[in-house]
């Protein structure tokens, strides 16, 4: 029961990060080169 609420909260971290790096990536496509700064923080 344990195992599977873990495997859960996991998945839906999962779901939730590949959300947000599409959005970056977004992001990177709209921003001209010279705006990026490095590092990116996540």
């Amino acid at each position: 029961m344990l195992a599977n609420a873990t495997r859960e909260m996991i998945e839906n971290n999962g779901a939730i990060l590949q959300k947000n790096n599409s959005k970056v990536l977004e992001q990177l496509e709209k921003t001209p080169y010279s705006q990026i700064v490095f590092p990116i923080v996540v």
